[in-house]
């Protein structure tokens, strides 16, 4: 009312603000960053103030305790329409403040201090307009460059959820293509090899094939076993209709559209595997404990046939090296392609998305459980656990997701699972006699029959020297802070007082 002020400030673009649970990314529009954001704590609404009125209860509970250690760093406006709108309104009773829900949790219009411990007449209005100038110059300083060092040996993965970073640019292309050409058909989820230009031109690779391919045939004539297992495995492609043999009528294709494998520029797409700490911690919560895979899970969602010539490759039918090579395509998506681990985990999460019947246990599950194809959950008891596995195996084996190699810690859980479905170990023992056995759970050892989890400790036998100290065996990413925090792992939630259990060749 009294004057105005021009504050010099910094233009920031691409920056993604989520909730507090690291939902819903929104891409802001141009932002500007300043010393000092003028508003203050006690603007904040606070859950013990909100629940003076009865109507603003529910408000109450989802609205977080405030933090006054934090300061407010991010102040959202008009110009953002998709976080200012609405999606919710609880009326005011005539007299209190009433609540809006948006797309990142609830706030309240009103004065929200407690005027009953300091008394106060102060009313908050802010204006804000902006003007750019189009020369800028970046400026670095010592404690920045020290700051942009420092985030390249830190894993900023570390407890975070999918889409707490929100979305890259290059990642909200991504979505938009798999979001906007994903289809269901036969089964099994169908999205587009996602090319960075739709318009892409390859070059004829088919001469670099042969010799590739030929270099491998010598390799096989040198090697029985390297040979057997490769036949193995294309064959093993071939019969579950994820490759087939181009049809002489299709050889022919319009120059600058064939490709033969290994693959060529694509989006990468989001990161939307759950926290590798997360998955862990929960696997921890609940007394009973089951794991799971996804079969083949990167060969479970197809490509639509117009970019098989994408995916060509060289082999000899039947495996026969003495016959001359014959052209194939793959029809799903490959394992070992930079943007296969995005695409699955999308198709994955759309299981969760769109299924009419499913319970919230169960999508909840499919989007926090998994770590790509590995699926580690807890639940209170052998009921919820035997449930929850029947529903889970059937949602996700309805869009050609099959869940196999189950493990559980209780027998009792592990009776109700097909033999066909229990992991390899389960299949070779009586369960109800036998101990259970060790199982790999996300690269740790799980002890299934006493619950805890351990590391492979290998001994080398060589001399103690610097260099060759035996701590040097364990795997090399297992740092000191790594392994306390891994063994906070080993004790379930309910039961954090038990010892953690020493086994034979496992460090418990």
């Amino acid at each position: 009312m009294h004057g105005e002020s021009i504050v010099k400030s910094y233009l920031v673009q691409d920056l993604v603000v989520s909730d507090i649970n690291g939902q819903n990314g929104i891409l802001l529009p141009k932002t500007y960053s300043r010393q000092e954001i003028p508003v203050s704590n006690d603007q904040i609404p606070r859950p013990e103030l909100l629940r003076r009125w009865p109507y603003l209860h529910d408000v109450a509970k989802s609205i977080p305790e405030v933090m006054p250690e934090i300061d407010i760093g991010l102040l959202i406006g008009s110009n953002c329409p998709i976080a200012m709108e609405p999606l919710k309104i609880i009326s005011t009773d005539g007299k209190g403040p009433f609540a809006l829900q948006y797309r990142h949790g609830w706030t309240v219009s009103s004065p929200v201090e407690d005027n009953s411990v300091t008394p106060t007449h102060r009313v908050n209005s802010n204006r804000i307009v902006t003007e750019d100038i189009e020369q800028a110059t970046e400026i670095l300083s010592p404690n920045r460059i020290l700051n942009i060092l420092k985030s390249d040996f830190i894993d900023s993965r570390v407890a975070r959820y999918p889409g707490e970073r929100g979305l890259s640019p290059e990642d909200t292309t991504f979505m938009k293509k798999a979001e906007s050409n994903v289809v269901f058909k036969d089964g099994h989820f169908e999205i587009p090899l996602p090319f960075r230009n739709q318009n892409l031109m390859v070059p004829n690779n088919k001469i670099l094939a042969i010799k590739r391919a030929l270099y491998q045939k010598k390799k096989m004539q040198k090697d029985p076993k390297y040979y057997s297992d490769y036949v193995n495995f294309i064959d093993k492609i071939l019969q579950n209709d994820y490759a087939e043999h181009i049809p002489d009528s299709l050889l022919t294709a319009k120059s600058g559209h064939v490709w033969y494998l290994p693959h060529h520029g694509l989006l990468q797409g989001p990161d939307l595997t759950n926290s590798l700490i997360g998955v862990l911690t929960r696997f921890r919560e609940h007394q009973v404990a089951f794991t799971c895979d996804v079969e083949s899970m990167f060969y479970q969602v197809k490509v639509p046939k117009h970019q098989y010539n994408h995916l060509r490759f060289l082999w000899w039918p039947n495996g026969d090296i003495s016959k001359e090579l014959e052209e194939y395509w793959m029809k799903v998506h490959l394992f070992g392609a930079v943007s296969s681990p995005s695409i699955a985990n999308y198709a994955l999460r759309r299981v969760a998305d769109e299924g009419n019947n499913l319970s919230s246990e169960v999508a909840h599950t499919i989007k926090r459980n998994f770590y790509v194809d590995d699926c580690l959950k807890s639940v209170p008891n052998a009921n919820e656990a035997s449930s929850l596995i029947a529903e889970l195996t059937a949602a996700c084996g309805g869009c050609g997701f099959k869940l196999c190699k189950y493990t559980s810690n209780d027998v009792s859980v592990i009776n109700t699972i097909p033999a066909d479905d229990r992991s390899k170990e389960l299949k070779t023992r009586d369960i109800n006699y036998d101990p259970l056995p060790t199982e790999h759970a996300l690269g740790i050892l799980w002890v299934v029959e006493t619950d805890t989890f351990g590391f492979s400790v290998l001994l080398p036998d060589k001399p103690l020297t610097r260099r060759g100290h035996y701590l040097h065996s364990i795997h090399p990413s297992m740092t000191p802070l790594v392994l306390r925090s891994m063994l906070h792992l080993c004790c379930r939630q309910s039961n954090t007082t038990r010892p953690l259990q020493r086994n034979h060749s496992h460090l418990g």
